[in-house]
């Protein structure tokens, strides 16, 4: 969507993690443990990541977190765990919902190497609010999750990511997450359809460019 005022440059949150400010920036973050990259390098790694061959080797899903009772989207994960636990175990390793310590144990608090054992990562922001797009969903697409995604006012980065490529969820209709999760996981037509889709839009390379 447009930015209602043309006089101020959004700066997202998440773009610092994985982007470099200049094509000389060697710099590694440290919050994730990983080598800040060129655009075109970055979208390559991430549609490389998500490859259908690898879909049944993986587990089913994780959700990390911390909290479940802050800002607009207070208790909608525990929502989320209710409805799609019915497809298998849901992972999570952070303090909300504790039931695995394999993320620090295995995975030296390697969140990027933990989700690329994962199928789905549901990563809700903690507010849902326009233009408000953090690290999370890219932390899915980075590692070859399908994010289940909530925040942004139901986009995120409208102008560079294929929104058919998300599962967004409707806290009033879940359903809808629901089957779409269902019919990855359970039709294998509708799962190469779903993965033939890219990730990014064909400008996407040339506006992560024009932001740094």
């Amino acid at each position: 969507p447009d930015n209602p005022n043309k006089n101020i440059v959004r700066a997202p949150i998440w773009f610092n993690y994985f982007i470099k400010a200049s094509p000389q920036d060697l710099d590694i973050n440290p919050r994730l443990g990983i080598r800040r990259m060129d655009p075109d390098e970055f979208i390559r790694v991430c549609e490389n990541a998500h490859r259908e061959k690898h879909f049944d080797d993986k587990r089913f899903c994780t959700l990390i977190a911390s909290h479940d009772n802050k800002g607009s989207a207070a208790r909608l994960r525990n929502q989320a765990l209710s409805v799609f636990s019915d497809f298998g175990q849901i992972s999570c390793p952070g303090i909300f919902m504790n039931n695995t310590d394999d993320l620090q144990t295995q995975f030296n608090d390697s969140i990027i190497e933990y989700l690329k054992e994962f199928q789905f990562n549901i990563c809700f922001e903690n507010t849902d609010t326009a233009f408000y797009t953090t690290e999370k969903v890219f932390q899915a697409l980075f590692t070859g999750c399908i994010p289940i995604y909530f925040g942004s006012k139901g986009v995120c980065e409208v102008e560079i990511l294929n929104q058919e490529r998300i599962i967004f969820f409707n806290p009033q209709n879940p359903k809808i997450s629901i089957n779409s999760v269902r019919k990855i996981l359970l039709d294998s037509a509708a799962r190469e359809e779903f993965f033939s889709r890219p990730i990014f839009k064909p400008k996407a390379k040339t506006i992560l460019i024009n932001r740094r």
